[in-house]
């Protein structure tokens, strides 16, 4: 597996114009079967970057 052991964090705005919630289960789902463990993170928002989400995630590395 490519991306076994993998952690990936797919970060999507809860009213993303582009990325909906059946994209980013299907993004998800891809990286699984590569093996990544994949964590999904949203926010109140649209396609934006949310940068205390983002201060959060850095911080967790």
């Amino acid at each position: 597996r490519l991306l076994r052991g993998l952690p990936v964090v797919l970060v999507s705005g809860e009213r993303d114009e582009y990325v909906t919630p059946e994209k980013l289960a299907a993004q998800a789902a891809i990286l699984g079967r590569h093996g990544a463990q994949v964590t999904i993170e949203s926010f109140e928002g649209k396609h934006t970057m949310h940068p205390p989400l983002l201060r959060q995630l850095h911080g967790a590395l």
